[in-house]
C-alpha cells in the first residue's frame, strides 16, 4: 500500500490517502500518531504538511513515518524552503504576502498555521536523526510557486 498524507480536496487514486481535517479522505487522522500497524506502506508522499507541527511535534510525525513504512520504503516528503522564500521575496519573485503566507499558512482554518520552518540541512537532519537514509534532498524546488525542499528518504 501506499499513502499519501494531507492532500485536502486533492484525492490520490491508489493511495490511502490521511488528512487531519478536509475531505475528500479514506482515514481522517494525525502524523504524530498514525492509526496504522508497523511496516504498513511501501511509500509515503507528504507534501506541505511538516511544517504544520512545531518541532518536537514534526520528530513524532518522522518516527510515525519510520514506523509504518516497509523496511527498504520510500519517504518523499515537501516543505516550504523558508530561506528560498526569503531570496523569493527579496528578489521580488512572489510578493510579500504570499511570502508571510509560507511562514505562517493561511490560517484560514485552525489546523492551516505553521509552526516551524525548514532549510534542506534542518529536513535532512531531522530525518536522518530518526533513522532514515537520505537519497536526496534539494531546495529550490517549486510548489505553487514557492520555494520548496523535497526530502526522498528510505527506511533502512
Amino acid at each position: 500500500m501506499q499513502l499519501f498524507i494531507g492532500g485536502g480536496t486533492d484525492y490520490q487514486e491508489g493511495y490511502v490517502n490521511l488528512d487531519i481535517c478536509q475531505k475528500p479522505c479514506d482515514v481522517r487522522g494525525d502524523i504524530r500518531h498514525f492509526p496504522f500497524a508497523d511496516n504498513s506502506f511501501i511509500s509515503i508522499d507528504c507534501h506541505h504538511v511538516l511544517e504544520h507541527l512545531g518541532r518536537d511535534d514534526a520528530v513524532l510525525a518522522a518516527g510515525e513515518f519510520l514506523r509504518v513504512l516497509c523496511p527498504g520504503g520510500q519517504l518523499c516528503l515537501s516543505v516550504p524552503d523558508i530561506i528560498g522564500v526569503i531570496r523569493a521575496i527579496m528578489s521580488g519573485e512572489i510578493d510579500w504576502a504570499h511570502g508571510i503566507e509560507m511562514f505562517y499558512g493561511k490560517q484560514d482554518y485552525e489546523a492551516n498555521t505553521h509552526h516551524w520552518g525548514y532549510w534542506g540541512g534542518s529536513l535532512k537532519e531531522l530525518m536522518e536523526g530518526c533513522g532514515f537514509v537520505t537519497m536526496a534532498c534539494k531546495s529550490g524546488m517549486k510548489y505553487r510557486p514557492s520555494p520548496t525542499i523535497v526530502y526522498i528518504g528510505r527506511k533502512p
